[in-house]
């Protein structure tokens, strides 16, 4: 299998996967009277990961994406890793925290990308780390109401 047909294939499995989200979100309820019910946000989530697949599959039938004929064995494994990251992510994040859950994983992707960091890069990865947990809890926690898990360390 070419590089080009498992760009197709993946594409098309990720927007089955946002159509299947975005279904069974539903069931889940989209509003609770005046505030977004638990479906809201996983709704969106699939429509945007369909719509973007859907988009991919498009660019790739096209031929608009240059792509290389090979799968390099440093990017698998960094998949792997940080797919492994997103993993522990959601096993511990009940347990440390959405806030400090994130603020981790922030870093440590960042770490797996790119495992020498400059200055520049650090002030960014780490404003990153620090701003996407905050805008996270405030649109969330504050402006959404709904309940952020902050962990049994900070509850």
């Amino acid at each position: 299998m070419n590089i080009h047909t498992l760009d197709k294939v993946f594409a098309l499995l990720l927007f089955l996967l946002g159509i299947y989200i975005t279904t069974t979100s539903v069931e889940y309820g989209y509003m609770q009277g005046t505030t977004p019910g638990p479906g809201f946000f996983p709704f969106w989530v699939g429509l945007l990961i369909a719509g973007l697949s859907l988009v991919n599959v498009v660019r790739s039938i096209a031929r608009r994406e240059t792509l290389d004929n090979e799968i390099d064995v440093p990017g698998v494994i960094k998949s792997v890793i940080i797919s492994l990251l997103l993993l522990a992510f959601v096993m511990f994040s009940e347990e440390i925290g959405m806030l400090l859950g994130c603020f981790i994983l922030v870093l440590l992707i960042a770490w797996v990308i790119q495992p020498r960091w400059s200055r520049t890069f650090t002030l960014k990865i780490v404003a990153t780390a620090v701003l996407f947990p905050l805008l996270a809890y405030l649109v969330f926690g504050v402006y959404l109401n709904v309940p952020v898990p902050l962990g049994t360390w900070f509850s």
